[in-house]
């Protein structure tokens, strides 16, 4: 016991009479750790979670009554990545105020497409997510940018599929008076 306890002591004696050593690597690998820290660029990610009734809303946007799950999150990617929902998205989210000419438009339109990511969770919830982190905005235009963009495509994709409710609703009624 005695030399369990002897051993203990001279050990933190030892570690004691070095401690500037140590203090001094301790502020060395803070520095460096800033560093590194301060070089990483902001990047702000906005999601959404989203659940679409894949048994109504997919088989009429693909024409088919059974697609497997990583057919069906790829119709749902398509569906919000395509073109000219982007272009829709930019209007909405005010990112056409900088664009001033077609390639700043494709640019910007390759800059979506990359930074827009569509994940199936688990039966009909998907997740859909953007980042931004253009360096030339604030933190705060950034972050705002990244909401704006989000709730365009959820709204843009809501809109979607109540027009087609309604297209269907409306088949149905003239179905009902003809009869």
């Amino acid at each position: 016991m005695t030399s369990i306890y002897d051993q203990v002591m001279s050990t933190l004696y030892m570690v004691w009479r070095k401690r500037w050593y140590g203090l001094a690597a301790m502020w060395a690998v803070c520095l460096v750790g800033w560093g590194v820290v301060a070089t990483i660029p902001d990047v702000y990610e906005a999601t959404a979670r989203v659940f679409v009734d894949t048994n109504t809303v997919l088989p009429r946007i693909v024409g088919a009554e059974s697609t497997n799950v990583y057919r069906q999150v790829d119709i749902v990617r398509r569906t919000l990545v395509s073109r000219p929902n982007l272009e829709k998205v930019i209007r909405r989210s005010d990112l056409d105020l900088t664009i001033k000419d077609d390639t700043d438009m494709e640019k910007l339109i390759a800059d979506l497409t990359k930074n827009i990511s569509v994940k199936e969770q688990g039966g009909d919830l998907f997740t859909l997510s953007y980042r931004s982190g253009d360096p030339s905005r604030s933190d705060q235009e950034n972050a705002a940018v990244a909401k704006r963009v989000v709730t365009n495509l959820i709204n843009m994709f809501v809109e979607g599929n109540m027009e087609g409710s309604r297209e269907s609703y409306n088949e149905t009624r003239r179905a009902r008076k003809s009869t």
